[in-house]
């Protein structure tokens, strides 16, 4: 295997693993509710909350990773990371049953989540910052995107072993297949383990440290400080971007299913059957958008990108109450379209607003605080929504608001630009 795909396949296999890690709960939310809060209804709000709570860590761990992966490489830090989230997600699965140990159950539940939290806090902005960094400019968008493939492909992933297992199970309900996709982590870290430890070091990282000594944690740290407080714009920019990377991510793909599943009058395996297809798509066209935002201006791509999530997710949301199946799938569809765009050029934008001593530090804090807001407060709110006011549509609103504030920014960063300011880091 060539330098090239070496690369691409570290960046790639460890988002798959945290993305699979991360999706499993919110696919097994009923089950997670039911088994270890005792909830006999298996109502998802609960655990959807705890999610948030453990989520909130994210930010830590971000800060100190991306401390340590601008200090000691980012391979390093990646071959670690991946570990963390493997075992703390396996020990999910072993958890004792809220009728055998009572409040232990949910109290461990959010322990291993925090654990996982802060050992993911830096994935993808490392994984990403790796790709980018390792080869020509010519290829950052292609390169980069696959750290966005590799967390669609975990959502992928996640949703085949849950579904499969809960079709055979419906005719062995004695059986605990919840457990499984939990514990099966264990495999999918330890392959994740092996291939980054094959895999080469950052190029960029090497060449920019072959004749400099590297900073301290704390020479590091003020440096970070001093580049946001001198580019508050880039920080808002990079804020709000990922944002909507994230909230989009989570509510198509992962809050969307479990909405439908209790309010459409569609089958439960029509659902998740229509999800699985739209996230293949996405994987799809993820690297054909990357490949084009090498040969496109960015930003362009993320405005259009952008527009179609704004006109799309009201539409979309209408499809859940049709009960039309065929209506529902083919919105689905369409709206992973300019998914798959923006989670392409956004990734690669975000690599190239800071620069690469400082990279780490700064994008992995921001990206982690928006993350966990991102993890916990839209599918809150939009359950909330729907509670409140009734409009099985009202979540919609809350993808537009943030479309429309990104749309901004991109038209106030075009506009510094063309005013002279250097706002991308080439």
């Amino acid at each position: 295997m060539n330098y090239k795909n070496k690369v691409i396949l570290g960046g790639f296999i460890g988002n798959v693993v945290e993305a699979y890690d991360m999706s499993i709960c919110y696919f097994l939310s009923s089950e997670l509710s039911r088994e270890l809060l005792g909830d006999t209804q298996g109502k998802p709000t609960v655990i959807l909350s705890l999610i948030f709570i453990a989520y909130l860590a994210k930010p830590m761990g971000a800060f100190l990773l991306g401390l340590l992966s601008d200090i000691y490489g980012r391979k390093n830090v990646l071959i670690g990371s991946i570990l963390v989230m493997g075992l703390s997600t396996a020990l999910i699965g072993a958890i004792p049953n809220y009728n055998k140990i009572g409040l232990l159950a949910p109290a461990f539940l959010l322990y291993c989540r925090i654990i996982q939290s802060m050992a993911l806090g830096s994935e993808f902005l490392n994984s990403s910052s790796l790709l980018v960094e390792s080869g020509d400019a010519q290829q950052r968008g292609f390169r980069g995107c696959w750290s966005s493939v590799g967390v669609k492909a975990g959502y992928l992933f996640a949703c085949l072993v849950v579904e499969t297992l809960r079709a055979y199970t419906q005719t062995h309900p004695q059986f605990e297949y919840w457990r499984i996709p939990f514990l099966l982590a264990l495999i999918t870290s330890f392959a994740g383990y092996y291939i980054r430890s094959k895999m080469p070091e950052s190029l960029a990282y090497i060449l920019y440290y072959a004749d400099k000594k590297k900073p301290s944690t704390r020479i590091l740290y003020k440096e970070a400080l001093i580049y946001t407080k001198k580019h508050p714009f880039i920080v808002h920019f990079a804020f709000f971007t990922s944002l909507l990377s994230v909230t989009s991510g989570y509510f198509f793909y992962l809050y969307i299913p479990m909405h439908a599943i209790e309010y459409a009058e569609l089958p439960r395996s029509f659902i998740m059957l229509s999800t699985m297809c739209s996230l293949l798509l996405v994987c799809g066209l993820i690297p054909l958008f990357g490949w084009l935002s090498d040969k496109k201006d960015r930003l362009v791509l993320l405005s259009s990108a952008s527009i179609g999530l704004l006109l799309l997710s009201y539409p979309f949301m209408q499809a859940i109450n049709y009960g039309n199946g065929t209506y529902f799938f083919c919105m689905q569809l369409l709206i992973s379209i300019p998914c798959a765009c923006y989670y392409s050029v956004a990734t690669v934008l975000l690599t190239e607003l800071v620069p690469l001593p400082i990279r780490c530090t700064s994008l992995s804090l921001i990206y982690a605080l928006a993350a966990s807001l991102a993890s916990g407060v839209p599918p809150l709110l939009a359950d909330y929504l729907v509670r409140r006011t009734q409009w099985l549509s009202a979540p919609s609103l809350i993808v537009i608001f943030l479309t429309l504030i990104v749309l901004f920014n991109v038209q106030l960063l075009v506009h510094k630009q063309n005013q002279g300011e250097l706002l991308v880091i080439k």
